[in-house]
């Protein structure tokens, strides 16, 4: 009998464990979803302003509602935001480019996640399913 509420509590710790793993996984994929969000707009934003030539007035997205007149001083390159604040310039080809590359990644990523939580599920329910029959006994 004491074996088997060891077990039991065994099962239980096991099944919070993997049950606030799958929660920190759906937070994690919600914050990727936004980052791929956020680049697809970054995307958006690159294809707007090559069209646009050097004095020219432009609104710049900074995100929500929000949006900055600017005068585009330089028309040929955009700096670029490479990971660890090193800004660097680049063209405007080779900006949608590396942020296109960025998009895979994360698109990589969420379905990385998305295998994770299949598999988690599937433990948290035979967990579950263990510890009924525990309770049955």
């Amino acid at each position: 009998m004491q074996s088997d509420q060891s077990s039991l509590n065994e099962y239980y710790s096991q099944y919070q464990s993997t049950v606030n793993q799958l929660k920190a996984l759906t937070t994690q994929q919600s914050q990727v979803f936004t980052a791929i969000q956020e680049l697809e707009h970054n995307i958006t934003t690159i294809v707007g302003l090559q069209s646009k030539r050097e004095s020219q007035d432009v609104m710049i997205p900074m995100g929500g509602i929000l949006h900055v007149k600017a005068e585009l001083i330089d028309s040929e390159k955009i700096l670029v935001n490479i990971g660890s604040d090193v800004i660097v310039p680049l063209k405007y080809d080779e900006a949608k480019s590396y942020i296109e590359t960025r998009v895979v990644e994360m698109r990589e990523i969420n379905n990385r996640m998305n295998d994770d939580m299949v598999r988690l599920e599937g433990l948290a329910s035979q967990l579950q399913s263990q510890m009924d029959q525990f309770q049955k006994e």
